[in-house]
Order: structure tokens, then sequence, then C-alpha cells
């Protein structure tokens, strides 16, 4: 086993106890020793001498919460990411089915428009999108995943029409005349989401390996998906993993439905624990309510605006998330739960607490509530006692800092993502980008953490600042900790994996508003360098 010693440069070790190294010694896929040159060399034999030339080396980031198959599949997709206005909207889809030669009949799928960017302020509708004047079904999904709009050749695609019964958790838009619109949010998604979010298996697995590239590139050696899959698309990362295609561990939930009891069983019994041909089961799934931007997010407090008693809805009743939070701790596994509200927080909290009365056990499952957007106070003085940790989306502070501000107002506005009231608590946390909704762009969350600048330049919430190192352990250790790998990921230390990231400069150096630009120059996974 060949060792080598990285020397010359700043080197970030993430561990509490010596955050600073000056040299590095790895051999195989372990780090063996950090310290000082002097120290590391008399524990080597004849190493290759690695020089980081004044570069800044530091282990590689871990992904907290994203959806890795999803972010593959958005290639598949027209983007419609940054329109300004609405006409740009459907000229990028006049280009987009002119450059894929899309003839009559076939799918445009497009993802990524976002109201708060567009002059209009609103969302296209069928009646926009039959302007085309194009026979083709075409899908517009927001960049949060929770809505969508599609043209009168879609609904009909997916036999919807004005006799649609909007299930519980979903909101279907009509006109005046009670006629839809092409606007669905949530749980009424689903009849043209199965249209258009049907793919091949050959499809899936390549999206899947898409993606690894696409993090791999960016500096992350542990990925999630966390879309809360069932068996079909479960069974391809399998495949993958054990045709030895997958070169980064890949973490994923999998869906909660009742039905799915045999399914957790295979997966646990295969891929519980230890990885598989870099593949892991993290747990079960749940998502508890929509977006905050999009207004459906579940809140404990109405929204501003509009009709004074709106607060969004939830995606479950407590009795049925109690269900799946006590079947969790039966079989093991840790629940991964979305909760953007703080309706939406308590639910989770609250099922999850009960659900720890009833066990007798639980808390060692390290229950994530992920995006955690507007989660209380109090609610963060109990998460602790039932070993529930947050992973913030911290990217909100600025893609959707200013809508945030307009929906909740100023008290609650800033209050998104307090990473610092976190921290003052003990609890351990992570930061995500939740891929593809935002690009899984580690040291933007960095600097958004530190930072907490929106698109306007508002400074949100200041007294939820962290520093640059403090926020790097979001998406180094404490993204590991959630995963149960907080010893052996996202720190350098004897027995911990030679998982590293290479940097043009030092992010817990620079100031803090260039920590965004820094770039990733080398990722290496388990000792092997995978990509310049």
């Amino acid at each position: 086993m060949r060792e080598t010693v990285y020397h010359g440069g700043p080197i970030l070790t993430m561990d509490a106890a010596a955050p600073r190294a000056g040299a590095l010694l790895t051999a195989g896929d372990r780090v063996i020793a950090a310290g000082d040159l002097k120290d590391v060399m008399s524990l080597a034999e004849d190493p290759l001498m690695v020089d980081l030339e004044g570069r800044t080396l530091m282990p590689a980031f871990v992904d907290a919460h994203s959806h890795m198959a999803g972010m593959g599949l958005y290639a598949q997709r027209c983007d419609l990411e940054g329109c300004e206005d609405l006409e740009e909207l459907l000229e990028r889809i006049r280009r987009y089915r002119l450059e894929k030669g899309l003839v009559h009949g076939e799918l445009i799928r497009c993802r990524g428009y976002d109201p708060a960017l567009m002059k209009e302020g609103r969302h296209p509708d069928a009646a926009l999108l039959d302007s085309l004047g194009i026979d083709n079904p075409v899908c517009c999904v927001h960049q949060s995943g929770h809505m969508l709009a599609c043209n009168t050749a879609a609904m009909r695609a997916a036999g919807v029409d004005d006799s649609f019964v909007c299930p519980p958790g979903g909101y279907a838009a009509r006109d005046e005349h009670g006629r839809l619109t092409g606007y669905f949010e949530e749980a009424a998604q689903a009849p043209v989401s199965r249209v258009f979010e049907t793919f091949s298996s050959a499809q899936i697995e390549e999206a899947i390996l898409e993606a690894q590239d696409y993090y791999l590139r960016r500096g992350v050696t542990t990925i999630q998906d966390g879309s809360g899959c069932g068996p079909e698309r479960f069974a391809c990362f399998e495949r993958l993993a054990e045709a030895g295609r997958l070169k980064a561990d890949v973490v994923v939930y999998i869906g909660h439905r009742p039905e799915y009891a045999d399914f957790w069983r295979y997966a646990k019994e295969r891929y519980g624990g230890a990885y598989r041909g870099h593949l892991k089961l993290g747990g079960i799934k749940l998502v508890l309510d929509g977006s905050p931007q999009a207004r459906t997010a579940w809140m404990r407090r109405p929204y501003e605006g509009g009709d004074p008693d709106y607060r969004g809805y939830p995606a479950f009743s407590d009795e049925y998330v109690l269900d799946v939070l006590c079947r969790s701790i039966d079989a093991g596994l840790q629940p991964l739960a979305h909760c953007n509200g703080d309706a939406a927080a308590e639910q989770f909290l609250s099922m999850w607490e009960r659900a720890v009365r009833l066990k007798g056990r639980g808390k060692e499952l390290r229950p994530v509530m992920i995006h955690a957007q507007t989660v209380g106070c109090d609610q963060l003085d109990r998460m602790g006692a039932v070993g529930m940790m947050p992973s913030f989306f911290i990217g909100h502070c600025y893609f959707w800092g200013d809508t945030h501000l307009k929906n909740f107002g100023k008290e609650r506005g800033m209050r998104i993502s307090p990473v610092k009231e976190a921290m003052d608590r003990g609890l351990p946390f992570s930061f995500h980008q939740d891929s593809p909704v935002t690009k899984p762009d580690m040291l933007f969350s960095v600097w958004c953490a530190a930072e907490r600048l929106t698109r306007s330049g508002v400074r949100i919430g200041p007294e939820n600042r962290v520093s640059a190192f403090d926020a790097l352990t979001g998406v180094t250790r404490g993204a590991a900790y959630g995963y149960f790998e907080e010893d052996v990921k996202g720190v350098l230390k004897p027995g911990a994996f030679a998982d590293l990231v290479l940097l043009d400069r030092d992010p817990a150096a620079v100031p803090p508003g260039e920590i965004k630009n820094i770039k990733v120059l080398k990722t290496i996974c388990k000792g092997a360098e995978l990509l310049p």
C-alpha cells in the first residue's frame, strides 16, 4: 500500500481537537496521521510526496440531502431556470423542441421556473402554454418541485379534466367558471407527474452516473438520493453497485408506504449498515409539507397577504406520521422528514416524541429534519432530547430570502435557517442543496451561512451568521453525522477515509464574501484520484 504525504499548503482537518495540520499521511484508502511535517514523516516509509503548492486540502464534501437520480434526469428536461419573464419561458420551450427534433405528441419536460424571478410574478398556465400552438404535452415544474403548470394536451394525456377531484394535501387551480387552469400543487400533481416522470431503467441508470460525475467534480464523495424511492428505482442503484459503476458512496432513502414492508426488510438486510459496492440504505423518507416560497409550506401562523387565515397545509395526518415513525423504529431505519414550515416541523417532532415514548427507544436512529426553514426556538430546544438533528437548506437565504420576507414578514422571514440558534443548543447540523432544486455547490452553501445575503443584497438574520469554519462543518463532519459516519468522513484524522478535496484557496481564511468563488481543483475518493 503506497503511502502519500501531502504538505506545502493549508490542511483543514475539520477535527475539533486539531483543526489544522502542516502535513497529512495516507495509505491506501485511509488517513494515517495529520500533524506537522516532521512528525508525519517519522511515521512514513518512502512515501509519495505531494506538494500542495499553497493550495488547500480538506475532507471531501458530504451531501446531506439531495435527489441524485433527479439531478441526472434534470439534463433530460428543458431548463427554465433564471427565466425573467413568461415570454422567455415560452421561447426556451420553442427552442428546446426544435433542438431536440421533437415531433407530434412527444412529451416536453421542463423544470426550474420561478415566479419570484419573473416580471409578471405569476405561474404559467394552460392558456399561456397552449399559445405555443403545438400539440406536444408540455409540463413545467417549479424550481422547488412542489408545483407544476401544464398545457391542455398534458392534462388530456394524464386523463385529467374539469371533473378532477383534488386529493387531500394538494390544490388544483380553477378559473371563474370552475375549469382547471393547468396549475397543480403538491399531491394534486400526481396524475400529470405519472405521465412526465416515467423513465426507463436505462434512462435512470444513465442519469445516476451523470449525476455522480457532476457531484465528484464539485468535491462531493458521498451522495444522497433522498427521494423516498420504491423498489424499481432502488433496483437501478443496486444494478450499478453490483456492476462496480458507483465510484462515490451513495446513500439511498426509500419510501414510507405500508405496502413497502417487504421492501424495507430486503433493503436493510442487503444494504443496511456497511456499503456494498458503494451503496448503502440510509433509511426512510417522508415529505410533510410543501415549499415556503410557493406558500405551500405548513405554518403555525398565517402567511402575510392574501387569505388572513391561510397557513399552507400538511401532507399527512398525525396518525399516519406516527404510524410510519413507529414502524421505522421497529425496523431500525432512520427517518428523514421534509419540513419547511414550523407546523410541519412540529408534526415531525411531536410525533417522533410520541413514537419514542411508545417504543422506549428511537433516539439512537438520529432522525433528520430536512430543510428546517422556519423551525422555532421552542422546537430546537426539544430536538436534542430525542436525537433529532436539523439539516438546513441554507441556500434559501440567497435564492428566496426576499420572498420569505414578503411571505412571512420581517420577524419570521429573518429567522429562516436558524443555524446559530441550533449551534448554541449544541445540536449537530448539516447543510444541503436539495439538488436538483439548486446545484450541489457546497462552497456556495458555506458562503450563504457566513454571509446570509439575499439576491437583492439584504442581510437576512445576521444574528444567525456563523464563521466559515463552523459553516464548513455543515458540509463535512456534520453531514457525516447524519449517516453515522462522523468518525470516518468529513474529518482528517487517523482511521478516517482518505476522501479529500483540493481547493484553490482556504475557505476559512479568505474574506467571507469570496468563499463562493473558490474552485475545486481535485477530488480524491478512498485515496484514489477520481477527477481533476
